[in-house]
């Protein structure tokens, strides 16, 4: 199928494209350049090398070499308004005061050079048909924030969608919104297809009021999965959706007045003392307030009394559970404290028994030298040894004391022996008694936790009911008349009917979508092929679900896959293949470059993560090339990428902690003290 991609293929190149990327410390009045990328369309990697732990002691992680400083540098080029969060932002102004990121952008075929301030500067220069550095010699026009885009003629792509507003809240599709798409952020791990950024980041992108809809609607729209009457019925849902609003609105208004308030009341006060008497089957029909028979305020009062009671006998449970608690941790406490004493009693007598037994061993090894020694002269006496008087007279002593302490070595090691046993024994009983206290302890503990979390509930529940029927007492004395709710029926039955009427609206639009084949099977086509060229394993499948108007890619081995890996490659792939299929459809509007921050990160094996790589190498080969491949895709990753792609033209740049230098800023900013940051870099408002 990648051969029927390239010769269904209706583009020449990317609508937008970047194809060089130049940080500068400053501008003037010698530009010096602190890093400068030559990208390509195809296959771009960033690799940012993690040092060898084994190796090399650096505080600097791979994952700190400045790959998503890149990534975020990228966005601020194509229109974003930050370059960083605010931490990193501070750092970055702070390090390059006079800092500059520029680029070479193509859009719609045509050469635009931007520049943008990283430092204290404020305002953004553009220029058409002019490098980088032509740019900066011949100054550009500048233009603030709000204008960056629209000069730059970005939204000419935004003007071919067949919709500019989201169904159901009516919101403008932004290019702001496509640009989160193409280009995820890394803190969002990956973790589902229309989660594009995270509250991290503070990349200010336009937010949807419903997220999931709003961004799938977003995706629909700009891969032109819509037909004029889908859009017609979209754009009438809209309008039924405001309606239902209004309506909820009004109804919401009425329901605080008094009528709606006390029937809330006596429904929930019902149902509440209905908990209490489960064997009473009057309750449901008792009437509020009845001076002469039951009714349901007196049964409310019984209510109380019978909480009242269980919350004492709870109170009772709970003060006897902790005095128990209290007694067996101070027998706990007694019972350690004696056994710590036995042992220390225990070691004190072996001490004493290794003392003498040492003091046997010492006369043995004297008598034993003696002995060694008896035909040795002696060089005071000119005589042997052994026939030494002084000699004979140590060793008969010597003789005499080890015999001596011999048996009183072996007294005092019977009796230690008994005397360990007692030890053994006892500490036996007392350790027998502490596992017994833990375990009695524990069981104390879970059944003190159950009154701690009862007794709330219980005076939680009697406050809820004695409110109540405090409130509908005094309602009581000034009751409104049935007709002062009539309109809030009238208001709830609209309510019904306006919700009936956009389900009905939704499933015929449901039809519509499932009718509109040519393009989704030819999506659906695309993902199957993306994914069996990446897992090569025999069963392995994609699905492209579309319905309920949902967008949902799916990995299958026979049924659907889950599970954090599966779902980082089935994000990965499902935007590979929106790129893929924005190559063949005339109706899909996508800029044409894809940017992954490390997806590797977000539990992405190895073997899968080179293969999808890899994958994407082919694609370039098969279009003929970079210069001919009619998308960019560009990667930063920390984990090796395959072998033959490791290098120059693939490898576009190397950033490494290993010294820093390497680095991406070839600076360590986190050293710098940072600055206060201009309230307009994270707010939809710049100086004009």
């Amino acid at each position: 199928m990648i051969q029927e991609i390239k010769q269904r293929c209706i583009r020449e190149a990317p609508y937008i494209w970047v194809s060089r990327l130049v940080v500068f410390e400053r501008c003037e009045p010698e530009p010096k350049i602190i890093r400068d990328i030559r990208l390509s369309r195809g296959l771009n990697i960033l690799w940012a090398e993690e040092p060898d732990e084994n190796d090399v002691v650096t505080p600097i992680a791979g994952h700190s070499a400045g790959k998503t400083t890149f990534c975020r540098f990228l966005r601020y080029v194509l229109g974003e308004t930050t370059y960083a969060n605010q931490k990193n932002a501070k750092l970055i102004r702070s390090a390059f005061p006079n800092g500059y990121v520029a680029a070479e952008i193509y859009i719609e075929g045509k050469l635009w050079s931007v520049r943008r301030p990283i430092g204290n500067g404020r305002l953004s220069y553009i220029a058409q048909d002019l490098t980088i550095e032509q740019l900066i010699e011949a100054g550009g026009r500048s233009v603030p924030q709000d204008k960056y885009v629209e000069r730059l003629g970005i939204n000419s792509l935004m003007d071919r969608l067949e919709t500019a507003g989201i169904a159901k809240s009516g919101e403008t599709i932004q290019w702001g919104h496509l640009l989160a798409w193409m280009t995820r952020d890394q803190e969002s791990r990956f973790q589902s297809i229309h989660e594009w950024r995270s509250p991290r980041s503070d990349s200010n992108t336009p937010s949807f009021r419903y997220p999931r809809s709003g961004a799938l609607f977003v995706m629909r729209a700009a891969l032109g999965l819509f037909r004029p009457e889908e859009l017609r019925g979209e754009e009438q849902l809209t309008v039924l959706y405001k309606e239902l609003e209004q309506l909820e609105k009004e109804t919401d208004e009425k329901r605080r007045e008094p009528q709606y308030r006390a029937n809330l009341r006596i429904s929930q006060l019902r149902e509440k003392v209905q908990n209490i008497f489960a064997e009473d089957n009057s309750i449901a029909s008792l009437p509020l307030r009845e001076p002469l028979l039951p009714d349901l305020l007196k049964r409310a009062a019984d209510g109380l009394a019978i909480i009242d009671k269980q919350i004492f006998n709870l109170e009772q449970q709970d003060q006897a559970t902790q005095q128990a608690i209290d007694e067996k941790n101070a027998e706990l406490k007694e019972r350690q404290s004696l056994k710590e004493k036995l042992d220390t009693a225990k070691a004190q007598a072996n001490d004493v028994s290794d003392q003498a037994s040492s003091g046997l061993s010492n006369r043995r090894n004297q008598m034993a030298k003696l002995s060694e020694n008896q035909e040795a002269e002696c060089d005071m006496a000119q005589i042997l040894i052994k026939n030494c008087s002084y000699v004979k007279d140590l060793f008969s002593k010597l003789d005499r004391a080890s015999a001596k302490d011999e048996h009183e070595y072996e007294q005092l090691e019977a009796r230690s022996v008994q005397q360990r046993q007692r030890f053994d024994e006892r500490v036996r009983e007392i350790e027998s008694r502490i596992t017994h206290l833990q375990e009695e302890l524990v069981k104390l503990r879970v059944q003190r936790t159950q009154y701690q979390k009862e007794l709330p509930e219980m005076r939680l529940l009697r406050s809820y009911i004695a409110e109540r029927r405090v409130a509908l007492e005094n309602w009581c004395e000034a009751p409104l008349s049935t007709d002062d709710f009539k309109e809030l029926n009238a208001l709830e039955q609209a309510l019904a009917d306006k919700r009936d009427e956009i389900q009905k609206k939704e499933n015929h639009l449901n039809e519509l979508i499932r009718e509109h084949q040519a393009n989704q099977d030819m999506l659906a086509g695309i993902f199957s092929m993306c994914v069996r060229s990446v897992i090569r394993a025999p069963g392995y499948d994609g699905k492209v679900d579309f319905t309920n108007r949902e967008l949902n890619f799916q990995l299958s081995n026979g049924t659907a896959m889950s599970g954090e890996a599966v779902e980082t490659l089935a994000i990965l792939l499902a935007d590979m293949s929106s790129v893929l299929f924005n190559c063949v459809s005339k109706g899909s509007n996508l800029p044409g470059f894809l940017l992954h921050d490390s997806p590797r990160e977000a539990d992405l094996g190895l073997r899968l993560y080179r293969s999808f790589i890899s994958f994407i190498a082919e694609l370039e080969k098969v279009f003929g090339g970079a210069d001919q491949c009619p998308f960019q895709y560009i990667l930063t990753t920390t984990s090796p990428p395959p072998r033959d792609l490791r290098e120059p033209p693939t490898r576009k740049d190397r950033f490494s902690a290993l010294t820093e230098n390497e680095l991406f800023l070839r600076r360590d900013i986190s050293s710098t003290n940072p600055v206060e940051l201009e309230p307009y870099l994270f707010s939809d408002e710049s100086p004009q």
